[in-house]
């Protein structure tokens, strides 16, 4: 059995530029919306997955951000492009276990609704946090070319493993 925990978890723009280092990241939960289903004669009432999702929300905060990012976060109406890398270092029995450790991807094409530059005190790292909704949500890890996860609200797609859900 592994016990692990995340490092580090640097952000990303398209071009792989750092635009600073994540000290909290929400991601969005995925939340199917369901339908209940009472039938005559029925002994009870049963709920049943709908094709479609809850809006997927999240937050972020960012120690040492970058200004080009900080001045997309401000556009409300324009989507910014997220790549979250999150290090996660596995332990057993015997200690660090390199093979099994990866880093888990989070792709995200967000819309800010709330940015927060926080508060200045002398000697604290410069933060920067914002509330998003997101349009594209994948997930993968590094030793694996197929997303855990992928979701393109505009396209429809909905993934699992590389499976269409339905």
């Amino acid at each position: 059995m592994h016990r692990g925990q995340i490092t580090d978890a640097e952000l990303y723009n398209d071009a792989r530029e750092l635009w600073g280092i994540a000290a909290e990241c929400q991601i969005p939960e995925v939340e199917t919306q369901t339908i209940d289903h009472e039938t005559l004669g029925s002994v009870g009432v049963i709920k049943l997955p709908s094709r479609g999702l809850r809006s997927l929300s999240g937050s972020l905060k960012l120690q040492y951000p970058d200004d080009e990012f900080h001045r997309k976060m401000l556009r409300p109406n324009r989507a910014v492009s997220l790549h979250l890398h999150e290090k996660v270092d596995l332990f057993d029995i015997d200690g660090y276990d390199e093979g099994a450790s990866t880093t888990l991807i989070t792709s995200m094409r967000c819309l800010f609704s709330k940015v927060s530059s926080g508060a200045g005190k002398l000697g604290d790292a410069r933060d920067l946090s914002g509330d998003f909704t997101t349009t594209y949500f994948m997930q993968r890890a590094t030793n694996s070319n197929i997303p855990l996860i992928e979701v393109n609200l505009f396209s429809k797609i909905y993934r699992v493993n590389g499976e269409n859900v339905w």
